[in-house]
């Protein structure tokens, strides 16, 4: 894996770690009210809030 990518892969963990995820991902994750269910733009949005 290319740093670049495991530098993205990084970002986008810590971001659904935060709890912001697809519909998709958020069904499989461990329940939690702080949970945000987002579309995909959403999602690349909030990873690039997390730079």
């Amino acid at each position: 894996m290319t740093r670049r990518l495991s530098f993205i892969s990084g970002l986008a963990g810590a971001t659904v770690e935060n709890g912001t995820m697809t519909g998709d991902l958020l069904a499989l994750a461990e329940k939690k009210s702080s949970n945000k269910k987002v579309n995909t733009e959403g999602f690349i949005d909030a990873i690039a809030e997390t730079i």
